[in-house]
């Protein structure tokens, strides 16, 4: 778009749309990954002490340019039926922004904004930026409307705050617009350890099924059990000392969605200096952006001794096609109107999978939208999913003002691996480890139970779904001819995905347990996913 005026002006849009939202394997190498010089910064003015969705008292707009702008951006929210209304804060995040400008006109990057963000007590994403730089006052409110009318046509928005700044001889016209999805009541920054905050409140909007996310310092993702109506309460402990990171989430139209997403500090006052790192250098070809977040990602991975993932070049042609479809509708979400969910768009493709995990992020460089991921307790866990083995990765790259945007999609599935030869024996080492973690009496192996159950297991994989019955009569069959002692055998048949899932059977617990027969099968039928692992236990009393 031609955005030059009769009169000198130099001009730069930034629309920062900045965040992310809570599925045969080709190569799983990557290009090395570049590293970024990095200065520190003041943040935006005093620190909020909590975190508050209440609007403090004062000015919004600092310029008089701007208060025309202020009645265009309330009659842009009357056609999408949500009240803009001023917030102070995002006043003085605009200023900060102004004030940190790269000179090419780029924002500072999503990690800095979303701490100014934070330090300024509001919990709600990152907010979303426009940034125009003008050498006259003349026209610029009718600009700054139009442009913004083009944002509303994509994202609703329910606040905002805007300051014009004078450097390097220009005027820089800055707006931040955000959304609050929920009233949440107050909650401090900064607890002691032992202390705990409670998130009370209620989604807005229409949105539903509040969740709770939470990683904690030692990286492990808790969760709360999620509501169904518009009202929660979820309580948060600190009981060791660190930084949380605290997460709700809620479902919308198009899908789950991140509705609040701060840190919670711990033992220790909030480091409010913020950082600032030098631009990333642009990656124009989506290939090489995708395994830039493939390498991003197992790195993540690698810090926390799990395996590598995979790319998968079918999952990464289910992904593009839904950034395709995102970007034709104007909309960023895991559901779509047109192809469902990730689920359904994964068996659709014809991938049969046990799990589908998805992210989307949104950026100005491919590390910060990475970045966005791992700050997203929801979005972390699914990178860093212990049972993840594969990954699609599809990345669009735009253009926007001369500026690369890029909006990546990451689908995580489950292939079920080869059973190894000794899969019985690391199956029972499994239980019974999970058996003295609960002070249970070890298992001893029994052989004729295994013979009986290993022979059950065979027959898995013959009649389908109806291979389950079959399997149970044989078991009962040959254990009649044990005599007494079968009376003392209890049977257990089980499907799932790894040898894992299985040593965490409820029913081994039984105290009144004293040995056990194991039988393992390997297989796919109609109801299961290809690979799945069959597990026939007798268990003795």
């Amino acid at each position: 778009m031609d955005r030059q005026r009769e009169h000198s002006v130099q001009l730069v849009l930034i629309a920062a749309a900045l965040g992310v939202l809570s599925a045969c394997a080709g190569s799983g190498q990557a290009s090395t990954l570049p590293s970024q010089h990095v200065m520190l910064t003041e943040p935006p003015g005093p620190a909020a002490e909590r975190y508050d969705t209440k609007i403090p008292e004062g000015t919004a707009v600092l310029d008089d340019a701007l208060h025309t702008l202020q009645r265009s951006l309330s009659a842009a929210s009357e056609t999408h039926a949500v009240q803009l209304e001023p917030d102070p804060r995002l006043l003085r995040l605009a200023t900060w922004v102004g004030q940190h400008l790269a000179p090419d006109g780029t924002l500072p990057a999503q990690a800095a904004l979303d701490q100014a963000t934070r330090h300024l007590g509001l919990i709600e994403p990152t907010p979303h930026v426009v940034v125009i730089a003008t050498d006259s006052r003349d026209d610029v409110s009718a600009r700054l409307a139009s442009d913004i009318a083009a944002l509303f046509a994509e994202h609703d928005y329910s606040h905002y705050g805007s300051a014009a700044i004078e450097r390097d001889g220009l005027i820089v016209y800055v707006v931040a617009l955000t959304f609050r999805f929920t009233e949440l009541a107050p909650v401090p920054r900064a607890i002691p350890v032992g202390g705990s905050i409670v998130l009370s409140g209620r989604l807005t909007h229409g949105f539903t099924a509040p969740e709770l996310a939470v990683t904690r310092p030692d990286g492990q993702v808790t969760r709360g059990n999620p509501g169904s109506g518009s009202a929660f309460e979820f309580r948060v402990s600190g009981d060791v000392a660190g930084v949380y990171r605290i997460e709700l989430l809620a479902q919308s139209k198009l899908g789950i969605a991140v509705v609040a997403n701060f840190p919670l500090y711990v033992g220790e006052a909030p480091d409010d200096r913020i950082e600032l790192t030098a631009p990333e250098a642009p990656v124009s070809d989506p290939a090489e952006a995708a395994q830039r977040m493939l390498a991003l990602i197992n790195t993540e991975r690698a810090k926390v001794q799990l395996a590598p993932l995979a790319f998968d070049d079918k999952l990464s042609e289910v992904a593009a096609s839904h950034v395709a479809d995102m970007l034709a509708a104007g909309f960023v979400g895991h559901t779509s109107p047109t192809t469902g969910t990730a689920s359904e768009r994964v068996t659709r493709a014809g991938v049969r999978t046990s799990l589908v995990l998805e992210n989307i992020g949104r950026g100005y460089s491919l590390a910060e939208v990475h970045a966005g991921l791992m700050q997203s307790p929801g979005h972390r866990s699914n990178l860093l999913h212990a049972q993840a083995t594969h990954v699609g990765i599809a990345v669009a790259v735009q253009q926007e003002s001369g500026h690369s945007v890029y909006l990546v999609t990451e689908l995580f599935v489950r292939v079920t691996p080869k059973l190894p030869d000794d899969a019985i024996d690391t199956l029972s080492a499994s239980i019974n480890r999970q058996r003295a973690q609960h002070r249970r009496s070890q298992l001893r192996d029994d052989s004729a139970l295994a013979q009986i159950a290993q022979r059950a297991a065979n027959h898995c994989f013959d009649a389908g779904a109806q291979s389950d019955a079959v399997v149970m009569q044989l078991v009962r069959s040959e254990l009649a001819r044990l005599g007494p002692r079968s009376e003392r055998v209890s049977a257990l048949l089980s499907l799932a995905s790894s040898l894992t899932d299985l040593a965490q059977l409820e029913a081994l617990l039984d105290p009144a347990l004293g040995s056990i027969g194991v039988g393992l099968a390997q297989g796919t039928r109609p109801d299961t996913p290809p690979n799945t692992v069959c597990a026939v236990l007798l268990l003795g009393q």
